[in-house]
């Protein structure tokens, strides 16, 4: 039997639903997904991407009001609502600020999914093209970043805390056919003459900072370890991010040490097990592996003062570190065995060592 045709009548009761569900939308774009104000510093990169998003918002709103097919079906089948919902609120610039700032500066493998899914539409938007291509390719994104999060050879490391120095600094590599345009033919920090023909992996390979001094890559390694939280020039101090003197914007709370292994933790713990993962979901073992991040790391602090030869068991402050040590501890067990949950992503300006 053929399907029943639908009348008229029923026609009109979708078409006057869907115009009913798209105006919500649209009003919900405009005054509850909208920023109604923005970032006054030209130079800020987190209020640059906000401005981006708040583009591509834009462009959904126009798109919808003009009842594009494509962006009505997208809609239409949740693909708004699964990108919108459990941002932060669009009406606290200060907090969405501080949201973005956390996702640029740290480990991709340490956002949360929303902080990823958000920055991969700012990646696109910046890129130009069509709308809903860009909305299908943050979703094809957010599906290969969870899959590579979620490999157990992933998640029993903790991500790099220099990941944004290593990886998005300005340093760009210069040709040997370049070295007669330099004042030195040598390194000014190590004074090691530049290695010739340049390779990629050599230590004294020349570099060139968004400054435009010229140090070798040694240098500019040891200068990054040996930094408190800023990467800038050894020469001018200017940041190696982006070139500008006095950068507020990139810089970050360097850890102490780094933290103590999770496997270790959990073997303490919750005793030996034969999987990678202890028996936990590869969801449950990053929650704990960044919640308790912060105890790890305090406590492999604590262990190297408490266990350094000579030290008086009767020192007081030898006595302080030992309870803070075993505070984090208890709270960390806590937090593995359930007993207290905190939220990841946890504003960590307000821990202290």
């Amino acid at each position: 039997m053929d399907a029943q045709q639908p009348t008229e009548e029923t026609q009109a009761a979708e078409t006057a639903w869907e115009n009913e569900f798209i105006s919500r939308w649209i009003d919900r774009l405009k005054h509850t997904y909208s920023f109604q104000s923005h970032d006054k510093d030209p130079k800020c990169p987190f209020g640059a991407a906000m401005m981006s998003f708040q583009h591509f918002t834009t462009r959904i709103i126009l798109a919808l009001e003009a009842r594009d097919p494509g962006i009505v079906n997208m809609t239409k089948c949740g693909y708004l609502r699964l990108i919108y919902s459990r941002l932060p609120s669009f009406h606290n610039l200060q907090g969405f600020h501080a949201w973005v700032a956390d996702a640029v500066l740290k480990h991709p493998q340490r956002r949360n999914m929303k902080q990823h899914q958000w920055l991969a539409i700012v990646d696109y938007e910046r890129l130009g093209g069509g709308l809903l291509r860009k909305c299908k390719m943050a979703f094809v994104e957010l599906n290969r970043w969870f899959r590579e999060v979620s490999k157990p050879e992933n998640l029993v490391r903790d991500p790099d805390q220099l990941y944004l120095f290593r990886r998005a600094n300005g340093l760009k590599a210069v040709k040997t056919d370049r070295v007669g345009d330099w004042e030195h033919q040598e390194c000014q920090v190590c004074t090691e003459e530049f290695e010739r023909p340049d390779t990629i992996e050599g230590e004294r390979t020349p570099q060139r900072a968004p400054c435009g001094h010229v140090l070798c890559k040694a240098c500019f390694k040891n200068w990054l370890e040996q930094s408190k939280g800023r990467y800038t020039c050894p020469l001018c101090r200017a940041c190696l991010v982006c070139g500008e003197n006095n950068c507020i914007f990139h810089s970050i709370r360097r850890e102490p040490t780094t933290p103590m292994p999770m496997p270790d933790v959990l073997r303490i713990i919750r005793g030996r097990s034969e999987e990678l993962l202890h028996g936990l979901a590869p969801s449950r073992y990053w929650v704990l592996r960044e919640t308790t991040r912060y105890h790890r790391v305090c406590i492999r602090f604590y262990n190297r003062v408490l266990d350094r030869d000579g030290a008086d068991v009767d020192d007081p402050v030898y006595q302080h570190y030992q309870q803070r040590r075993d505070e984090h501890w208890d709270t960390m067990k806590g937090e593995i065995l359930g007993e207290r949950m905190v939220p990841a992503g946890r504003d960590e300006a307000r821990r202290r060592v």
